[in-house]
């Protein structure tokens, strides 16, 4: 072979293996996350439960990860409470925390949902309350503002202490001014207070948590897969716990509009 003809050959040879290479690199798993959102995802720290499964989700899907921090809504969304346009627009390819269809909103149609890999629930604090849902209170309770707790509280007719968010809650009843508080679960691991742990949530106060897709990607299935996996489910209630979050396994039944609608004075 001469010159010119080693030259070619080489060329060629070197075109294979960087295409190979390109071949075998599979693309990043992109999630996206919000930046401020302790113990879910904190930018900041690089830190969160959700940070963790993302990277769960990695390993076991054998791709590497890119977190793809969410910009703040910048105006109020009528159609979900999550900022889900950067996923309809292809900068990720999944949404963590996802509470259920309801969560999706108008983009029902557009998004899919995996299984669930854990459930969340309004908790009660303080560790000590005995009080079980059904039954009258003979304390307030304290409960964010128009939060659905708030509304099941005014529907089942139990005295209430409106606060504009969990830090508020929290204090109120460590100074004694609410006798209960109903908070949202993965909020306590962002607060030195522990739940009651005999306290059952019911259905209207409780939700199966999901990660989210573009209905038309085949990835919703292998994130289900991962999710389903025995072992993988206790990985993230290891997760759940390290992160300071209540350790509830998927719920065989949730909040719907009807339970909270069904909600009568006791």
């Amino acid at each position: 072979m001469n010159a010119a003809g080693r030259i070619i050959a080489a060329g060629l040879a070197l075109a294979a293996m960087t295409a190979m290479a390109e071949t075998a690199t599979p693309a990043a798993l992109r999630i996206c996350l919000p930046s401020d959102d302790a113990p879910r995802s904190d930018r900041a720290q690089a830190a969160g439960l959700d940070i963790d499964v993302a990277r769960l989700l990695a390993r076991r899907l054998d791709r590497p990860l890119q977190l793809v921090w969410l910009p703040e809504l910048g105006e109020i969304d009528e159609v979900s409470d999550f900022n889900f346009r950067p996923l309809l627009r292809g900068a990720c390819d999944a949404h963590l925390s996802v509470p259920g269809i309801e969560g999706l909103g108008a983009y029902r149609n557009a998004l899919a949902l995996s299984d669930p890999y854990y459930g969340a629930a309004y908790e009660l604090v303080p560790a000590s309350a005995q009080w079980q849902w059904g039954t009258p209170a003979e304390e307030t309770i304290a409960v964010m503002a128009n939060s659905v707790a708030h509304v099941a509280i005014d529907a089942a007719g139990l005295g209430w202490s409106m606060r504009p968010n969990t830090a508020e809650i929290v204090r109120a009843v460590s100074s004694g001014e609410a006798g209960l508080g109903l908070i949202w679960g993965p909020d306590l691991g962002a607060f030195d207070i522990a739940r009651a742990a005999t306290f059952a949530p019911p259905p209207v106060l409780r939700w199966n948590l999901h990660a989210a897709t573009r209905r038309d990607d085949a990835l919703v299935a292998e994130i289900s897969r991962v999710f389903g996996d025995p072992a993988d489910a206790q990985h993230i209630q290891a997760i759940l716990a390290r992160h300071g979050v209540p350790m509830r396994p998927p719920f065989d039944t949730v909040y719907t509009p009807e339970a909270l609608r069904a909600v009568r004075p006791r």
